[in-house]
């Protein structure tokens, strides 16, 4: 569709890991959602796999995931504004002892985020 192609030339788009673009970026963030470096569940299909092995050089394992949700936020919490918020996804308990945030979400809160909100798979921290 040749309108929706005109809308997207209007954005910049960034091919590279988020932790390395975030480091990067030099701008004030209202809003980010942190779900990219998968953690094992176990039921990943071997398309997946490969796909971490053939574009990144690595496995899915927790240690790298909860490495690189941990770099994100390390990245991005003095970019914040003051009514910033930041979503982790897949966090499979409210205290994050499972999934994507095991690292990130006590970082966050020793460095004065406040937990706003857990749904069933993601939780809301905002700036204090």
């Amino acid at each position: 569709d040749i309108s929706l192609k005109h809308e997207f030339k209007k954005y910049k788009v960034h091919t590279m890991k988020g932790e390395e673009f975030l480091k990067t970026y030099n701008s004030k963030i209202d809003y980010i959602y942190l779900d990219a470096f998968d953690f094992d569940h176990g039921n990943h299909s071997m398309k997946r796999k490969k796909s971490y092995e053939q574009n990144m050089n690595c496995t899915i394992t927790n240690e790298l995931c909860h490495m690189m949700h941990l770099e994100c936020c390390k990245n991005i919490i003095n970019k914040m504004t003051d009514n910033g918020y930041i979503c982790i996804d897949d966090i499979l308990n409210k205290d994050s002892t499972e999934g994507k945030g095991v690292l990130a979400v006590p970082f966050l809160i020793k460095n004065n985020f406040n937990q706003l909100e857990y749904y069933p798979n993601c939780i809301i921290f905002s700036k204090i």
